[in-house]
């Protein structure tokens, strides 16, 4: 687990503490799943209108396919820790949500050739000369978040419910470093090459700079 994460749970204990120390009304724990992973949340309730929560994500999978001009395995490690206010406009279940995430989500990417050779950039390069393709992406280390959604234990006690949360995360744009450690790895032409090969990668990504919400999960309020 990196370094980072450590941080984001340690933040995690404190908004925790902190939030148990103001006496809420209420408090409720449960589990989510979505788009950002699986994970436990803490909520808190201040009034009939005003709740707060606290939660972490996390979830590895990996995938093939094209980016760029090159085939890539991909390891993405989904990871984060969020803190987010919620306000209850009509004193029920329905809320209108921001927050903080801090994003721990990266992708590692390993290039695969199945004819012998990879094109990056403008030209084509045996494989046994690139050596081992690498790629490392990762995002914006604190992310803003809104969003809205339900929690129908909200105002209640003693009681299980259900949770949805609908939202976008701002992570910006992907920051893109590849390496090879074959034979060219030296050659400034060939490095020129592979600085428009992240380019390319990095277009090809730039959609998740707005990273999609959607989660569903159990409640219970105490």
């Amino acid at each position: 687990m990196k370094k980072g994460l450590r941080v984001g749970l340690l933040v995690l204990v404190i908004f925790t503490m902190t939030f148990s120390a103001a006496r809420a009304d209420g408090v409720s724990a449960g589990v989510k799943v979505g788009t950002l992973g699986v994970g436990p949340e803490v909520g808190f309730t201040f009034s009939k209108y005003l709740g707060a929560r606290v939660g972490f994500n996390y979830l590895p999978f990996s995938f093939s396919g094209e980016k760029g001009d090159v085939d890539y395995d991909f390891d993405l490690n989904l990871q984060s820790v969020s803190a987010i206010l919620d306000l209850h406009p009509f004193k029920n279940a329905f809320r209108v949500s921001g927050g903080l995430f801090y994003n721990g989500n990266t992708l590692d990417a390993s290039g695969k050739s199945s004819s012998g050779k990879f094109k990056i950039g403008n030209h084509k390069y045996p494989a046994a000369l690139v050596g081992n393709l690498d790629g490392n992406i990762d995002f914006n280390d604190f992310a803003p978040y809104c969003g809205f959604g339900i929690d129908t234990t909200f105002g209640k006690s003693r009681d299980f419910g259900l949770t949805l949360e609908l939202g976008v995360l701002f992570q910006g744009s992907p920051k893109v470093d590849l390496s090879a450690d074959g034979p060219l790895s030296g050659n400034p032409i060939f490095q020129r090459d592979l600085a428009k090969e992240e380019e390319k990668l990095k277009d090809d990504l730039d959609s998740f700079k707005f990273y999609p919400v959607i989660s569903v999960g159990v409640t219970y309020r105490f």
